[in-house]
Formats: C-alpha cells, sequence, structure tokens
C-alpha cells in the first residue's frame, strides 16, 4: 500500500498517477504492465515513483482496493434495496457487475484483475478500512433471516458469497462459459447457501 509520502502528496498528484496507472493496468495484463510506461506518461522520475510505493504489485493492489471498497458500498446500497438479504442481493449484484464488466469504464483493469491477482487481492488487501466498509454493510442486513448463530458468522458467509460471485465472473470473463449456464449454476449455488444441505433434523 502507498508510503507515508504518497499520503502527503496533492489530490491532484494523486489523481495523476491513479488515471495512469489506472490506464496501464487496463491496457496490460499484470505480468505485462510497465512501471517506465506509466512514469513516463506523467513525466514522474524514477525515483519518485519509489518514495510512494514498494513496488509494481504495491500500486497495483492500491488501485484495485479502490474498487474493492467502492464494490463494498454498491453492496450495501443492493441491501438497502432488498430488505437486507443479503442473499437476495447477490442475486442482483451478478448482472449489474456483469454488465460493468462488459460495459464500464474501466472494465478491462477489472477483467485484467480476475485473470490474474485475484488471491494476491484478496491475501494482501484485507485493511482496516475494507473491514469497516464490511462491518457496514451489516447493519443493514436483516438478522430476521438467519438461524441460530449465523449472524455471528457474517464475515465467513459474506467471503463465501463473494468468492461464489468471483468464481462466476472468472466462468464468464476468463473462461468465456455460456452466460446462461453460469447463470444458472450461480443461482443455484445462491439457492443452496440459503437452505443448506443437511436435514434440519440431522444437524
Amino acid at each position: 500500500m502507498p508510503t507515508s509520502t504518497f499520503n502527503k502528496l496533492s489530490d491532484d498528484k494523486k489523481k495523476l498517477l491513479e488515471k495512469a496507472a489506472i490506464k496501464e493496468f487496463s491496457n496490460y495484463t499484470y505480468d505485462d504492465v510497465s512501471i517506465n510506461r506509466i512514469i513516463r506518461e506523467i513525466r514522474m522520475p524514477r525515483g519518485s515513483f519509489y518514495l510512494y510505493f514498494e513496488n509494481k504489485e504495491d500500486l497495483y493492489l492500491y488501485i484495485m482496493d479502490k474498487y474493492v471498497i467502492n464494490y463494498i458500498n454498491n453492496l450495501g446500497a443492493f441491501i438497502r434495496q432488498n430488505n437486507g438479504d443479503i442473499i437476495l442481493s447477490y442475486e442482483y449484484a451478478f448482472d449489474k457487475v456483469v454488465d460493468y464488466c462488459k460495459n464500464g469504464i474501466n472494465a478491462k483493469l477489472v477483467s485484467h484483475f480476475l485473470r490474474g491477482l485475484t488471491h494476491r487481492i484478496d491475501v494482501k488487501t484485507k485493511e482496516l478500512n475494507r473491514q469497516k466498509a464490511i462491518e457496514q454493510i451489516f447493519v443493514d442486513i436483516n438478522s430476521d433471516y438467519f438461524v441460530d448463530d449465523s449472524k455471528d458468522n457474517l464475515f465467513y458467509v459474506f467471503d463465501l458469497l463473494t468468492n461464489t460471485l468471483i468464481h462466476a465472473l472468472i466462468e464468464y470473463l476468463v473462461l468465456e462459459i455460456d452466460i446462461n449456464l453460469i447463470k444458472k449454476k450461480y443461482y443455484a449455488q445462491l439457492k443452496i447457501i440459503r437452505k443448506g444441505i443437511y436435514k434440519v433434523d440431522i444437524c
């Protein structure tokens, strides 16, 4: 994540670097991204870049964290629209995210993110600001839908639903599986999560 030196930059300078980085990561897969192209575009000395970020991955994680936070905030809005039903909200989110991945202003960036660095993002961007954003959406979830201690395990539920959504998007964008087959599978998975697979008397 960015250094304290980067955090002291003016908003204009931050946005200049962010814009150049988004362009580069949109046009190239992670392995082909060039820091030299980024800093050349904004006429930044190479030494200055490394005062702000440790390396290419550090910059990428910073950019993608912004998208992750935005996704969480949008999910919160979906939950409020669906009366606190988190699973129904993930059904609603699927079409919205697919549409963005096809037509969004930075659709290529999201596609490249899903293609190459999902596991790194999951491991390295679990920062405090992300946790706070997730906790905020939990306030809007209707606990009446849950059984027993499910409310206490909301972080696990959130990860399970998000990973299910990400996997569906990878199948669509990377593996290019027919969208109708993916939706059928995705909705079936959400139904299983909603109802569980064990008989009540066995549990």
